[in-house]
């Protein structure tokens, strides 16, 4: 009985190829893009000022990323290095404990989210509840035929059970193809993420979410890229559209003032445009060629670094100079790309078609100088944007959270003071201080001289009956013990503010229950609850993406065997935090019961099944080392027959020795 109509490939791929070009509808005549450019320039304009301008607790965004930044960095604020050169001079070291912290949180959620031999999701099929009609209508048919035939007594009851009974195995059959359907998608989507960078973009994001209060994941976006291929027997450059993923810094995020996720009022995204790869997007659906055209040739489309707030700051701390070409290399370009529900009646007025004007329909543009090249609706199904948001500690009612170096920022400067004062302390106790009296001293001589078998002279004559020296020797009393003691303090009350305690990045003195594997690992195990909450915020944001590229398949993927009900869910990252606690304890576990009493206990069978947990956790083909059941049953009857045949020959001998 069929379940399913396949139509051919190639129908198939010209079904999807219409489909998506129909909804990439093409942007609005070159005499109408002023128009949407200068809406989209307005909406840049109210961000970032908000941006740079609107103060919050902690000061404004745009303040906020490059106080994080020169933090991590280890650069003192420009005020703070003002202060300490007003003071007197002295030591400007800055001892950062903050690249520490964040380091140590790199390696931990890589080590969790980013797994060798594993990825941190996986796709599900939904059971299914009910046969559609048309299934259900055939199995019915079926049924009645098979009635007729003779194939089952003409009997209610019979039928009946033969009816439910073939309803049971169809929804059986029809879960098997479902769940075989999400398994090659499941591939499909693997084998996407290899190609469109995934794993790349994810560690910069890991980077992001330790040092700014916000991390943007941007994905999956299709784009046209050289692929090499196979064909008729030699290697060709081919272009694909391929669903590539980016990390977005959140220096280039300017969100609406009033919005409060991703999905809120309108984002844009900043960043330069390569003009080689705007040059190759002529003739792609949802760009206009016109509009390229005159970007590339229009010299205003060049970047301008110092018409943004705070791009000078950025470009000091991440090494560019802004004055050369502004910071972009000569075939790029600035762009601003806009995402946002917008009303028809508007987009009626920039040239798209629209069904209702008093409808808002979510669109995005790009902007590249003064022209508009790419105006479409979104062609996500759900008008969800390829954004997903990462904070460190998330904040209620606000789009970014508090970052890392935000939360430890008083620690570092309490740090920084104490190693200050201590290098201070050390040059001054480094040699002896010298007093001279300079009333009897000799006018004729240099005190600042001073060497070995030097012949000080002094006249004498105010030191008649008196106790006074002319030259006197002192030395500064030492302050390290007491500034490494403080010091100290500090950065165990930074390893409270942030969770993350040294011992999880290396640092061997660690007292108390530290000092033991077991009481090590409790201690690790106890401390990965402090970084679950970023770990469930890189969760969502995966797990968003890769839904996203998921519907992206289900529309525009040809293949029809890949289609079918699904959820991404996650494989449970939180819980690797603790799977190397887990391998060490079924290591113990095997050690204590390998005695004979024990192995009575649980037998040749329960040391099997602890044995193949061991090897899955060292990545082990178990099924090329540990039999099955039967294989099992198979050895212990032959052991235990060798065994009693061993037996019966020691009798026979000691028999023959007794004689």
């Amino acid at each position: 009985m069929a379940l399913l109509q396949v139509k051919s490939n190639a129908d198939l791929e010209a079904e999807a190829q219409a489909k998506y070009a129909a909804e990439q509808q093409v942007a609005a005549p070159a005499e109408l893009i002023s128009s949407l450019a200068a809406h989209v320039e307005q909406c840049y304009r109210e961000a970032e000022d908000h941006k740079s301008k609107v103060l919050g607790p902690l000061g404004s965004i745009t303040d906020r990323l490059n106080k994080c930044q020169r933090q991590f960095m280890g650069i003192y604020e420009s005020d703070k290095l003002a202060e300490i050169k007003a003071s007197g001079g002295g030591s400007e070291l800055f001892t950062n404990i903050t690249a520490t912290k964040s380091g140590a949180l790199q390696s931990w959620l890589s080590d969790v989210v980013l797994p060798e031999a594993d990825k941190p999701w996986m796709m599900e099929a939904t059971p299914v509840s009910d046969l559609p009609e048309d299934v259900q209508s055939e199995v019915i048919n079926g049924v009645v035929m098979d009635a007729r035939s003779g194939m089952v007594p003409m009997d209610p009851m019979l039928v009946q059970q033969y009816a439910l009974d073939l309803y049971e195995k169809t929804v059986q059959a029809v879960q098997g193809e479902a769940q075989n359907r999400i398994e090659r998608m499941e591939k499909k989507i693997d084998d996407q993420l290899i190609e469109g960078g995934f794993r790349a973009v994810l560690t910069e994001i890991i980077l992001d979410v330790s040092i700014f209060p916000l991390a943007i994941l941007k994905g999956p976006v299709v784009e046209k890229q050289k692929r090499l291929k196979w064909v008729r027997g030699q290697i060709s450059p081919t272009d694909e559209i391929t669903p590539t993923w980016h990390r977005v810094s959140p220096f280039d995020w300017y969100p609406a003032p009033n919005a409060l996720t991703e999905n809120d009022a309108y984002v844009i995204e900043t960043g330069t445009l390569d003009a080689r790869q705007l040059a190759s997007m002529r003739g792609v659906d949802g760009w206009n060629t016109e509009a390229i055209n005159a970007a590339l040739s229009d010299i205003e489309a060049e970047f301008s670094s110092m018409s943004i707030t705070g791009e000078s700051e950025r470009a000091q701390s991440e090494g560019r100079d802004i004055n050369v070409k502004d910071g972009v290399t000569a075939v790029s370009k600035r762009k601003k790309e806009f995402w946002g529900a917008v009303q028809g009646r508007l987009l009626q007025e920039w040239g798209l078609q629209v069904n209702d004007e008093n409808e808002f329909y979510e669109v995005q543009v790009v902007k590249v100088g003064k022209h508009v090249v790419k105006a479409i609706k979104n062609p996500d199904p759900l008008n969800r944007r390829p954004y997903s948001l990462i904070c460190f500690e998330p904040v209620p009612g606000s789009m970014p959270g508090l970052a890392l170096p935000e939360k430890m920022r008083d620690c570092q400067d309490r740090t920084n003071a104490c190693w200050r004062n201590l290098d201070n302390n050390l040059a001054l106790c480094a040699g002896p201080m010298m007093a001279i009296d300079i009333d009897t001293y000799a006018a004729d001589d240099d005190p600042t001289k001073v060497y070995p078998m030097r012949i000080w002279q002094y006249h004498g004559k105010d030191l008649m009956g008196s106790t006074r020296e002319p030259v006197k020797f002192f030395q500064v009393d030492a302050r390290a013990s007491e500034l490494l003691e403080v010091a100290e303090r500090i950065e165990e009350k930074a390893d409270d503010r942030t969770l993350i305690p040294r011992y999880a990045h290396g640092n061997d003195d660690v007292k108390g229950a530290g000092g033991t594997a077991s009481g090590l690992s409790m201690l690790m195990k106890s401390a990965a609850k402090g970084v679950q909450r970023v770990l469930g915020g890189i969760d969502v944001g995966v797990r968003l993406g890769i839904d996203r590229l998921y519907a992206w398949n289900l529309l525009y993927d040809p293949d029809p065997m890949i289609k079918g009900d699904a959820r991404i869910v996650s494989k449970g990252v939180l819980s690797a935090l603790v799977r190397e606690t887990t391998q060490m304890r079924r290591q113990e576990f095997l050690n204590n019961t390998n005695n004979p009493v024990d192995m009575a206990i649980i037998g040749y069978e329960g040391r099997a099944a602890v044995l193949k947990e061991v090897a899955k956790g060292l990545d082990i083909p178990v099924e090329q080392i540990i039999p099955d059941e039967d294989e099992l049953r198979v050895k212990i009857e032959a052991m235990q027959m060798g065994a009693m045949g061993g037996g019966n020959e020691t009798g026979k001998t000691d028999q023959k020795a007794a004689a």
